[in-house]
């Protein structure tokens, strides 16, 4: 009785940590695309390939295989992809060349990259060079796709960072002190049940995508948002959130404790919480999941009967 009290009661835990990631991953790509993270991070990315040539990543955005990609006329694309990267930028560079217009793509690439900076010269003649199977636009996909793992690495880093104030912000205004949680999780038997039916009920669904990770920020197209027809949370996920966190069975205890007393639990409780969301939707979607097996597989065989017949 006491190791399944314990295991629901950290079933509902990450559950409740489940749904503060699923909203701060939503943040997070809201603030991405109202601020052009990822389009952003990609053209810095395409900079630093090009060498910073003056005037090369301008022709090379004002391509209509790249123009097309953006999802605003005029703006930057925050996804591309490898083909139409060294399509376009073998069409750019070929147009430098001697070659006349009517030859293969390979060939005026080919005598493009000889009237190139040397910095970047040296660069595709390396990469088109190298001894790797493939034609020159394979090589130049896979230099495209090697670059753009450093630049998953300056997004996720900086995301990161704005996961933490995010999870901090989220958890301060949900009032979701990991250690409250607990005890009315611990002391509430049909709260907790309650709880328990909504994380298996999650548990079920499709995973959360996958907002702040982003292995490949910059080269993989952005995630799906929420909608009225697939919203972030359901209303039982609301009501169950607010029935373990909120602000409104506070202002009570906060009359009636003195400051002292009130706040350095809730700053241990604000802490534990903000370092759990952090982790992400991802981590806990997969922790819920490996806890409701065990919770099923720690169920008697008359209870698993029961719980299978029709009512």
């Amino acid at each position: 009785m006491f190791g399944s009290v314990v295991l629901d009661v950290a079933i509902g835990l990450a559950f409740i940590y489940l749904l503060l990631a699923v909203i701060c991953a939503a943040v997070s790509e809201w603030l991405a695309s109202l601020f052009k993270w990822r389009a952003k991070t990609l053209e810095q990315g395409i900079h630093r390939m090009f060498n910073s040539t003056p005037g090369l990543a301008k022709e090379f955005y004002e391509h209509p295989l790249i123009k097309s990609q953006a999802a605003k006329e005029g703006g930057r694309p925050s996804y591309i992809s490898p083909r139409a990267f060294a399509l376009a930028l073998m069409d750019v560079i070929g147009e430098k060349g001697e070659n006349p217009k009517d030859a293969s793509l390979e060939h005026r690439f080919a005598s493009g990259v000889g009237r190139l900076p040397e910095t970047l010269r040296k660069s595709l003649d390396a990469v088109v060079k190298s001894s790797a199977p493939g034609t020159s636009q394979e090589k130049v996909e896979t230099w495209f796709n090697d670059q753009m793992d450093r630049v998953s690495g300056w997004y996720k880093r900086k995301m990161q960072g704005w996961s933490l104030v995010l999870a901090a912000t989220v958890v301060l205004l949900a009032n979701a002190d990991t250690l409250q949680i607990a005890d009315r999780l611990w002391q509430n038997p049909v709260l907790r049940t309650n709880i328990v039916e909504q994380a298996k009920a999650r548990a079920q669904m499709a995973p959360p995508p996958e907002y702040t990770d982003a292995e490949s920020p910059a080269p993989t197209p952005p995630k799906p948002q929420a909608t009225n027809a697939n919203p972030l949370l359901t209303q039982e996920e609301k009501n169950a959130l607010a029935e373990v966190a909120g602000w409104r069975q506070e202002s009570k205890r906060f009359r009636e404790e003195s400051l002292g007393e009130w706040l350095p639990p809730h700053l241990l409780g604000w802490g534990l919480s903000t370092v759990a969301v952090s982790l992400g939707a991802p981590f806990w979607f997969d922790l819920l999941n490996q806890c409701m097996k065990i919770r099923a597989a720690g169920q008697k065989p008359g209870e698993k009967k029961q719980k299978e017949q029709p009512a």
